[in-house]
C-alpha cells in the first residue's frame, strides 16, 4: 500500500496525523483499518504503526450521522468479525441502524468502546473522559469540537487522526497511483472525470 503504510507507521512518532488526498484513494478505509486494529488488539504481523496493549476508548467524528452510518459503520462492520463485537448500541431517536457505540472484545481480555459522534451535536456531547483514539472523517468545520477531542487525546497520550478530501489543491498525500487496489482503467476514468 505504500503511502498508506507510511501513514500507519507515522503513528509511532506523531500523536496528531492528517491524511488528505483525492476522492476514492482509500483515506477513510486506511484510518478505519488502523482503528479496528486498535479496537481488537489484532495487528498484522508486519504492522509497523502504533499499538495499544489493552482495550481502548475511541471516537469517530463525522459531519453527520448519515455519513457515520453509510461510510464509517459500513467499513467497521466489514472489518470486524461477528465474534469480536460484544455489543451494539443504536442511536436513540433514529429509525435506521445508526449506531451510538460498539463494544469490541480485545485480544488482551478487555473491552474496547467505539463512540460515533456527529459534528452537528452540541459541544456538551463531547465533555467526556480521556480518549485513546480519535478519527475525524471529512469534518471541515466544528473547530470547537475538534479542539475538545484533541484535549481528550492529549490527556491519554492517544492518537488523533483527521481524514479529508482535498479536491481544490493539486498537491495531496494520496494520489490514485498510490492505490494498488484500483485498476489502471479506473484510474484513467477518475482522471478524466476530475479534469
Amino acid at each position: 500500500m505504500g503511502k498508506h503504510e507510511d501513514f500507519w507507521r507515522a503513528g509511532n512518532e506523531y500523536q496528531f496525523r492528517e491524511l488528505t488526498g483525492k476522492n476514492r484513494t482509500g483515506k477513510t478505509l486506511t484510518a478505519v483499518k488502523e482503528l479496528v486494529c486498535h479496537l481488537t488488539g489484532n495487528y498484522p504481523d508486519d504492522w509497523a504503526g502504533r499499538t495499544f496493549n489493552n482495550g481502548i476508548n475511541a471516537c469517530v467524528l463525522s459531519p453527520n450521522f448519515n455519513h457515520s452510518r453509510n461510510i464509517i459503520q459500513n467499513y467497521v462492520d466489514d472489518l470486524l468479525s461477528d465474534k469480536s463485537v460484544a455489543k451494539r448500541i443504536k442511536k436513540p431517536g433514529m429509525v435506521d441502524n445508526t449506531l451510538e457505540s460498539i463494544y469490541v472484545n480485545n485480544k488482551h481480555g478487555t473491552i474496547s468502546r467505539l463512540n460515533f459522534k456527529s459534528a452537528e451535536q452540541p459541544i456538551e456531547c463531547f465533555y467526556t473522559g480521556a480518549i485513546d483514539f480519535v478519527l475525524v472523517d471529512e469534518v471541515k468545520h466544528a473547530d470547537d469540537i475538534k479542539s475538545e477531542l484533541k484535549y481528550k487525546i492529549n490527556s491519554s497520550r492517544g492518537c488523533y487522526v483527521e481524514v479529508y478530501s482535498n479536491p481544490n489543491k493539486y498537491v495531496s498525500i494520496l494520489d490514485w497511483d498510490d492505490c494498488d487496489f484500483l485498476s489502471k482503467d479506473i484510474i484513467k476514468k477518475f482522471r478524466e472525470i476530475t479534469r
